[in-house]
């Protein structure tokens, strides 16, 4: 996440560092961070409402009906996998930024992009452990760490070890793909059955010992103590359900620490570390380019025409492929995985032409300013959206985990979408920045920052 850029100014004879002015700020930028925030919402609403398997497995669609087949048709060729490369390339980009506003006033660069690093990686680390498991901001930073030494390399090398980096994590994504289809088992009907008889037991069993002993700590580590990690696994997803649908609340910490050290894991196996990378590196080459300005018009154009159709056909017809079987054949559903995140590639960069050619055009008109709001306080709401979300799903709010369908998942992050804009620009009549950015800002310059817009 780089919901910012910082800049330098002089004074007094001295050059002193501190956060980029409003007069300073770029458009479209503001504009992609809001609607990636929007976009890597999407995906994430299933996760934070369902167990972790549950979320990414297709096979119960057929039996879930069509609003959630479409529902999940939508999350697929629309967001999964845009936007969090939208915002890797961003965050590249917003290092660029900072390292030439502070080259041109003559102030530090390194020692404060560094040490906002740091105050990142403390964020997504607290973000993870106590609020949700998904979190990106943690490695975003450590990533950040290692690609900041590659700043003052030339544009075109940037970009060529980009789109190595973005290859190597399509070889690494289909290799760890095909191993899983061809060791799962999951291309029979029978071990589909198997699991869905096995997730029933559970919860009956599950059912029975909440009304017999209400111990709830002890079903927590039966059901994670029994889970094998394979795909589906339904005592890992009971275990689940009472952490996040019952508590405790050391159940709850248990298990967000197991699934994200799992993530963390599974993203640098899978290729997904080297899809982040890449996207940073390509944001990096880009900045450097000026691909931003008005020089680079017909290239935004290009990408809305040529890219955003063709990564959307592209998407359409891994969607087709594994609806065809029902999501039911293990190799033809992974075929169309493969296929799908090569798409998100295209799809990611046509979203980045039709902001750049509609934010030029000035015809978003009100939408433009929401997404523009939600863009700048963009940290508070990536974390905003948890909170909310896991208040709604996990046992201290409502405690509706695992209650709602695909669909309505969808129509709840459109509610808090819409809600997050309306709040984020009356925000923003009143304060300067965001409350997380401004805390991050304070704390990167060791002093407290202008935070009302009258001081």
């Amino acid at each position: 996440m780089q919901p910012t850029e910082d800049s330098a100014s002089a004074g007094r004879g001295t050059t002193i560092a501190q956060p980029v002015q409003e007069s300073e700020r770029i458009a479209t930028l503001d504009v992609l961070r809001g609607f990636a925030i929007l976009g890597i919402l999407i995906p994430n609403i299933f996760f934070f409402a369902m167990p972790l398997t549950a979320s990414l497995d297709a096979s119960t669609l057929p039996d879930e009906g069509l609003a959630s087949t479409i529902a999940w048709a939508f999350m697929k060729i629309f967001a999964e996998f845009k936007f969090v490369s939208l915002f890797s390339l961003l965050f590249g980009v917003g290092m660029i930024v900072q390292m030439n506003r502070a080259k041109a006033k003559g102030a530090a660069f390194a020692g404060i992009y560094l040490r906002r690093l740091l105050l990142l990686a403390g964020i997504g680390l607290f973000h993870a452990l106590f609020i949700w498991y998904g979190d990106i901001l943690f490695a975003y930073a450590v990533i950040g760490f290692a690609v900041f030494f590659l700043r003052e390399l030339p544009a075109r090398t940037l970009m060529f070890s980009g789109i190595a980096s973005l290859i190597l994590s399509l070889i690494l994504a289909a290799s760890c793909l095909g191993l899983a289809a061809l060791t799962s088992g999951m291309e029979t009907n029978q071990r589909t059955a198997q699991v869905e008889d096995d997730r029933e037991a559970a919860d009956t069993q599950a059912s029975s010992s909440a009304v017999a002993d209400d111990d709830r700590w002890e079903r927590f580590i039966n059901a994670l103590s029994s889970a094998t990690g394979e795909p589906g696994d339904p005592n890992f997803a009971e275990a689940e359900r009472v952490a996040y649908g019952e508590g405790p609340f050391a159940a709850t910490m248990v298990m967000r620490g197991v699934t994200w050290l799992f993530i963390l894991v599974f993203s640098a196996l899978s290729g997904f570390a080297f899809r982040v990378i890449g996207m940073f590196l390509i944001g990096a080459a880009l900045m450097k380019l000026g691909f931003f300005s008005d020089q680079f018009a017909s290239t935004h154009r290009k990408l809305l025409l040529i890219a955003l159709p063709l990564g959307l056909l592209l998407e359409f017809t891994a969607f087709g492929l594994a609806a065809a079987t029902g999501f039911q054949n293990a190799l033809v559903v992974t075929a169309g995985e493969i296929l799908h995140q090569f798409a998100s590639i295209f799809v990611c960069f046509g979203y980045l032409g039709a902001i750049a050619v509609i934010v030029r055009a000035g015809v978003l008109g009100w939408l433009q300013t929401g997404l523009a709001a939600v863009g700048r306080t963009a940290l508070s709401n990536y974390l905003a959206q948890s909170i909310i979300a896991t208040s709604i799903m996990y046992w201290w709010g409502l405690g509706l985990f695992d209650q709602f369908s695909r669909a309505e998942l969808l129509g709840l992050a459109a509610i808090i979408f819409t809600v997050q804009m309306i709040v984020s620009v009356l925000w923003l009549k009143v304060f300067r920045f965001g409350p997380v950015e401004w805390l991050w800002r304070s704390m990167t310059y060791f002093r407290p920052q202008p935070f009302l817009r009258s001081a």
